[in-house]
């Protein structure tokens, strides 16, 4: 059997090599993603933050008259 159609030997320094460089990847997607989360609920926070005081305009509860969190929805 050629050497590139033979099946790999289980603990062989490539499937080592092969196995790291996996972990790496994945490590570094698992990462991203809790990074991009993160960055999300900042922005979501960020968000209602401003429509809070866009509502309430510095009283202690909010008019709703101007509707405009249903806009902002559409």
């Amino acid at each position: 059997m050629p050497s590139s159609v033979r099946p790999p030997v289980a603990n062989s320094p490539t499937n080592r090599v092969f196995a790291d460089v996996v972990a790496i990847v994945e490590h570094a997607q698992q990462q991203l993603v809790r990074s991009v989360n993160t960055h999300m609920v900042t922005a979501y926070w960020r968000i209602g933050e401003r429509l809070v005081k866009a509502e309430q305009g510095g009283k202690a509860r909010a008019q709703y008259g101007e509707q405009r969190l249903e806009k902002l929805s559409s």
